[in-house]
């Protein structure tokens, strides 16, 4: 008999129903365009379906009711039996799959998004769909986010959901998100428990470093993988603080990443389009970054150190002064140490992770959410590499280390290998 029990509740919570139609691959989402206009290019992708349910269950004495979705295979006979499960970003979308997805296609997991906050159920859900979700409700309590999240993932593991039977859960979240996925670990990591167990068999907390509760993330009995870019690591740096909070050493089930050159949101290969045609920044040239590929790699470690066993490798810090306040930068302007790609290891330009300083109240134009590029000019890649045979070389022969490192996937590395084979070195580098 499966058992359940959390900070407030020892019953699971149901399926209260599901919605009709499902939607197949290569259909936009009903969501996607009214809520945020990334998601419109994420579609189910191939031989995967969305499936919404309304899951419903009690806080204490507080009912409530909401939306939980799922995408995966649509062909339960080849999905991977792991899920990975984020709680719904505050403006209206999902910050992690938004970045993972073509990773976990590619190896057949499910992902989930559950409406776990009252705010994002009123103001993105409900307006979304008049009279789709209208009767979604949820308290609003100080663990609310907290309890739903639990009681969703107890409801993943357990089978509930057809097609999905997965043997390994994990929480994750970007950005604010990951905030929540710290507050999570806090407030319910040791009482949430399936069969006895966490709920969650690993955590994911990405680029939360501005938004995370004070302190860093202590140890746990479940692997846990913590994320955070350059970026995250200068906007510690802001509102007065002297260093970042979440640092600390790797642990038997702790590892955290930092990663040089990786900006808040990415622009590369015209990723973030839309938003960057209605922002006015001080930069140009945006990078090209691949923060995805990165996320990929990292998740990729956690979900074969909580489903395999495979401990997940280290990486070093971003090197930084004695006080952790100043990024210590090599004679380009790169920053030094920390998980490291082929951008920086064979570098082409100065990549700064952010534009512009961390605005006071966090409104407005968030320009220090992502990074630009100055490229070498024409004697300093001759100086640096002669050609661009040598260069390509050079890429490949980083690109093995850092495969060889579990730090990059080689499917996504052929993606680096053929941009350095095509390089222009006749192009206009100012």
């Amino acid at each position: 008999m499966q058992t359940f029990e959390s900070a407030s509740s020892t019953v699971i919570g149901s399926i209260a129903r599901s919605y009709e139609p499902v939607v197949d691959a290569g259909e936009p989402h009903q969501l996607a365009r009214p809520m945020h206009s990334e998601l419109s290019v994420f579609p189910p992708p191939p031989g995967f379906v969305w499936e919404q349910y309304v899951i419903e269950g009690s806080i204490g004495q507080h009912a409530f009711k909401t939306l939980l979705q799922i995408v995966q295979p649509r062909d339960p006979g080849v999905a991977s039996r792991v899920a990975v499960l984020e709680p719904w970003h505050r403006a209206g979308y999902w910050t992690l799959y938004s970045k993972v997805q073509r990773y976990l296609a590619r190896e057949h997991h499910s992902a989930a998004m559950v409406v776990a906050n009252p705010k994002v159920l009123e103001s993105f859900i409900k307006p979304s769909n008049p009279g789709r979700f209208d009767d979604l409700f949820l308290p609003d309590l100080e663990n609310t986010d907290s309890e739903v999240i639990a009681q969703a993932g107890a409801l993943i593991k357990s089978g509930a959901f057809d097609g999905v039977h997965p043997r390994s859960v994990v929480l994750g979240g970007q950005s604010t998100e990951g905030y929540w996925v710290r507050r999570y670990i806090q407030q319910e990591h040791g009482r949430a428990l399936f069969d006895g167990a966490s709920v969650f068999d690993g955590y994911y907390p990405a680029q939360s470093a501005l938004s995370s509760p004070r302190g860093v993330i202590a140890d746990l009995n479940v692997p846990v993988i913590e994320v955070q870019g350059e970026s995250e690591l200068l906007r510690s740096f802001a509102k007065g603080r002297s260093g970042a909070d979440y640092r600390r050493e790797d642990a038997e089930f702790y590892r955290l990443y930092e990663v040089p050159g990786m900006p808040h949101v990415c622009t590369r290969r015209g990723a973030s389009a839309e938003r960057l045609a209605s922002m006015t920044c001080e930069c140009s040239n945006w990078s090209d970054f691949p923060l995805f590929e990165v996320h990929h790699a990292c998740l990729d470690n956690l979900i074969a150190w909580v489903d395999r066993g495979v401990p997940a490798t280290s990486a070093p810090r971003i090197e930084t002064n004695e006080d952790g306040s100043v990024i210590i930068r090599d004679e380009f302007g790169n920053a030094r140490g920390g998980l490291r790609t082929s951008y920086f290891e064979v570098p082409k330009a100065t990549i700064h992770a952010t534009c512009g300083p961390t605005p006071e109240d966090f409104s407005g134009d968030r320009c220090d959410f992502l990074a630009w590029e100055e490229p070498f000019d024409a004697s300093t890649l001759t100086r640096l590499y002669r050609s661009r045979e040598v260069y390509a070389s050079k890429v490949n022969a980083a690109l093995d280390e850092l495969v060889a490192r579990r730090w990059y996937l080689e499917d996504d590395a052929r993606e680096l290998r053929d941009e350095a084979e095509q390089f222009d070195w006749s192009r206009d580098r100012g």
